[in-house]
């Protein structure tokens, strides 16, 4: 049986590392907006990736959605040359994002007993993609604001209950 409520523990962590990751990698400066529960079939950004989140009593999964001008920025510093378009040959730098984020959230997580096991990302590109969990539950988003444009994590993650 899953609860239906969101572990807010969790999506805190996910803030802290997303900023901290943003910072490191990009030299970016994200400006977290309100938290909100995300609509099923809700719009994302341009570029999303989203990985699987398990562990022995959580389920659920997380994703990363980009603005074009927004990611485009990131990855242009990422790299160090300037990315004027979204393509297969900088659309894994989403993936890492995630993996990074993930991978951090996972340790600070894993430290205090969630036991979360690693996973591997998958990107969605597009204008006006949807993103699909495989989980049922609200699923927390939160908004950042870049010097150049947004972009949203979300996030489900769900206790197992025993019966």
């Amino acid at each position: 049986m899953l609860q239906s409520r969101f572990d807010l523990t969790a999506i805190n962590v996910f803030i802290v590392s997303t900023v901290e990751v943003l910072k490191t990698m990009a030299q970016i400066e994200a400006k977290k907006g309100t938290p909100f529960i995300r609509e099923k079939d809700q719009i994302s950004g341009d570029i999303s990736a989203v990985i699987s989140i398990v562990s022995e009593n959580r389920s659920g999964s997380m994703a990363i959605s980009f603005s074009s001008a927004c990611y485009l920025d990131i990855i242009s510093k990422m790299l160090g040359e300037e990315c004027k378009e979204i393509n297969s040959e900088n659309a894994d730098a989403a993936a890492e994002l995630c993996n990074q984020i993930f991978g951090m959230t996972k340790k600070k997580l894993n430290e205090i007993g969630y036991k979360i096991q690693p996973a591997i990302p998958s990107v969605i590109c597009g204008p006006n993609h949807t993103i699909k969990h495989m989980k049922v539950g609200p699923c927390v988003a939160v908004k950042f604001h870049t010097a150049k444009g947004d972009f949203t994590i979300e996030a489900i993650l769900s206790d197992l209950q025993k019966k």
